[in-house]
Order: C-alpha cells, then sequence, then structure tokens
C-alpha cells in the first residue's frame, strides 16, 4: 500500500477544483477521440477521418 502525504492529496483535490482545467482536459479528450484515436473496425482510421472518407464516396 502506498502513503500518500496530506500535502499530495491536497494538491489531488486543488488540481479537480479548478474547473477550468477539467473543462480543457475532457475537451482535449474529446478532440483525442475523435481525430487521433485510430479504430481497427473503422479501417484504422479516426472516426473523424473515416466519416469523411465515407461521405466522400457517397
Amino acid at each position: 500500500m502506498t502513503k500518500v502525504s496530506v500535502e499530495q492529496r491536497i494538491q489531488a483535490v486543488q488540481r479537480y477544483l479548478n474547473g477550468n482545467e477539467t473543462l480543457i482536459e475532457i475537451a482535449n479528450y474529446i478532440h483525442y477521440y475523435n481525430h487521433k484515436r485510430m479504430k481497427e473496425k473503422l479501417k484504422d482510421l479516426s472516426p473523424v477521418e473515416y466519416r469523411t472518407q465515407v461521405l466522400a464516396v457517397a
């Protein structure tokens, strides 16, 4: 079991209390998920690349 100091716990709580940083991280993750994450099921393309390719063919 890892011991966590009081200072480390306070720092962790402060990071989560800053709502602006949290929103930025969520937005960054959504961008990664839609634009950079390659999916084997989508022929190793990101969801946006796959959707763009499908629309270009149609």
